[in-house]
């Protein structure tokens, strides 16, 4: 073999090499949800939009389990406690909001990160302890979700936007006093 035709060899393996090599890393930094499709959640501030934050407690008996639900709107800010894994509404406390404050506070979660949609099947993640999720819809259409957990499962690093939902709702820890997660 001469010394053109075993350069033209060896070039063309390192090609080939490179390219499996990014087509693993880009699969899995997808399926991780390193690398979702990102959106500027800020656009839809004038629209029908909404961010939810639900804490879903551990998994034990129906009637043992426990969690709530944050919604915010540019109309209303709303807690609701939840009871059983059907999500039933057990008591709910409702403010009213502004579009001005709600522009605030979309800015602040699309600051943190907030911006894509992870499809994670979130069933049974961290069975002895509690899954936060943070989902933002417009027009009753799933535009962004992430999760983290207490477990260490999330779908995002850096994104722990749990205060930010609390502190919209006034009284926020008398409210949720009654619920052991």
């Amino acid at each position: 073999m001469n010394v053109k035709a075993f350069f033209g060899f060896l070039v063309f393996v390192l090609i080939i090499i490179t390219l499996a090599v990014t087509i693993i890393s880009f699969s899995s930094k997808s399926e991780n949800g390193t690398n979702l499709p990102k959106i500027e959640i800020s656009k839809y501030i004038k629209t029908d939009s909404r961010a939810v934050y639900t804490v879903r407690g551990r998994i034990v008996a129906n009637e043992e389990h426990k969690g709530y639900r944050i919604t915010v709107t540019k109309t209303s800010r709303k807690l609701e406690i939840l009871s059983g894994y059907d999500n039933r509404v057990v008591s709910s406390k409702t403010f009213s909001n502004t579009e001005a404050a709600y522009e605030e506070f979309i800015y602040a979660l699309q600051r943190a990160g907030f911006s894509s949609l992870n499809n994670d099947d979130l069933r049974g993640i961290c069975a002895n302890g509690s899954l936060y999720t943070y989902e933002f819809s417009n027009e009753d259409k799933l535009l962004a979700r992430q999760y983290s957990s207490t477990c260490g499962d999330k779908s995002l690093k850096n994104f722990h936007p749990d205060n930010l939902f609390k502190t919209q709702i006034p009284e926020f820890s008398q409210l949720t006093s009654g619920i052991n997660l």
